[in-house]
């Protein structure tokens, strides 16, 4: 089965377990790219509710997997993640929302994938260095400024702040947001920025972001 298929069947899928997310995910986009334009090869969503992904990554994913994957983009648009980084830096704060927005669809009975940055039991987020409580009940701004300084290694957020474990993994990166300009969030595995797969962002919202 193509990758575009599996995303039409996981929506569908969607309304027997979940019909507040599969609800909304009718507003997203989605449209398939070659690998190379996108930070890790996986997906990505803008502001406009355009889903950007890989064949490649859809197809390793398992059925559960992909509901979770649809339902994590659309909470980086409910979040409004791309207008509330300000001047934060980028990879921080996508952690920082991917903390926020997994922790919400693991208490709503999402299967998530391994190793993806999310709250432990105790709802505390391991850091190498002080870990971050209650993540629960704190907005992505609060967990952005408790998160040590992180960078992104072979598909991983790693601390690379002193004092801590170096290098210890934080989580996959598992997408990203696109922030429009012709720019997704990072940079390729070239160390390159990626090529525009998003519209060009409007003057005022480029003004709300720099904020």
């Amino acid at each position: 089965m193509k990758a575009e298929q599996r995303i039409t069947r996981a929506r569908i899928q969607l309304q027997r377990a979940n019909p507040f997310w599969a609800y909304l995910s009718l507003y997203l986009k989605f449209h398939e790219i070659e690998k190379g334009k996108m930070l890790c090869d996986t997906m990505g969503v803008d502001i406009e509710g355009n889903v950007y992904y890989v064949g490649e990554f859809v197809d390793k994913l398992t059925d559960k997997e992909l509901e979770f994957v649809i339902a994590h983009e659309l909470g980086h648009l409910l979040y409004l993640t791309a207008l509330r980084q300000g001047s934060r830096n980028k990879e921080g704060f996508n952690v920082a929302s991917d903390i926020a927005i997994n922790s919400l669809l693991q208490r709503n009975g999402f299967t998530l994938i391994k190793d993806v940055c999310v709250p432990n039991h105790e709802d505390k987020f391991e850091t190498g260095l002080k870990p971050i409580e209650k993540c629960s009940e704190k907005t992505s701004e609060q967990i952005y400024d408790e998160l040590p300084k992180i960078t992104i290694k072979n598909g991983y957020y790693v601390l690379s702040q002193k004092g801590g474990i170096q290098d210890k993994k934080l989580g996959k990166v598992m997408d990203e947001y696109i922030i429009g300009n012709g720019e997704s969030n990072g940079e390729g595995k070239d160390g390159k920025k990626k090529e525009g797969i998003g519209r060009k962002l409007t003057p005022n919202e480029k003004r709300e972001i720099e904020k």
